[in-house]
């Protein structure tokens, strides 16, 4: 991760954590992924975070597995809905497992599971959409230093409310 890299951070794939430690209790045959113990993952982390002198990025879209007391920034990438499918597309998941993530992102899954279990004033939304990697990392970089930065919200919801064509209103 870019970020990482240039505030002299280590950089944690919570997917490959999970793999490779076994950080998980079954698996979903229907959405081709593995089900995270979010206790075992959680002791891991801390103690992991509790053994290294440097700062951490944990890398991971599932909410609350970074302990709070470890946890100084989190940063909820959003990507408007139709980009996203695009991008889903083109690495080439399943159709129920971009619908879910479109409908997520749509409907702010992880942005409100992060302020439940971080608060408000923890969270930072980066949008992704139409920036490169380096805009965002130098945002993301600015608020961790402290300096002021322009608060961002989206909502999706109500943009593709208003777009008729859309596939994710007809149900």
């Amino acid at each position: 991760m870019r970020l990482a890299k240039k505030i002299g951070a280590q950089c944690v794939s919570f997917g490959r954590l999970v793999e490779m430690e076994r950080l998980y209790s079954k698996f979903d045959r229907s959405r081709n992924s593995k089900i995270v113990d979010t206790t075992k993952a959680r002791s891991y982390l801390s103690k992991l975070a509790s053994e290294i002198e440097h700062m951490i990025i944990v890398d991971s879209h599932v909410s609350g597995i970074c302990p709070k007391k470890f946890t100084k920034q989190v940063f909820v990438l959003r990507c408007e809905p139709s980009v996203l499918e695009k991008r889903l597309r083109h690495r080439g998941w399943n159709e129920r497992k971009i619908e879910e993530n479109v409908l997520a992102e749509i409907l702010d899954i992880c942005l409100s599971e992060a302020i439940d279990e971080y608060g408000l004033r923890m969270v930072r939304q980066l949008i992704t959409s139409r920036s490169d990697v380096e805009h965002c990392v130098r945002f993301a970089e600015r608020i961790l230093s402290g300096k002021k930065t322009k608060k961002v919200s989206v909502d999706w919801l109500s943009e593709v409310a208003l777009d008729t064509s859309s596939k994710y209103l007809r149900r």
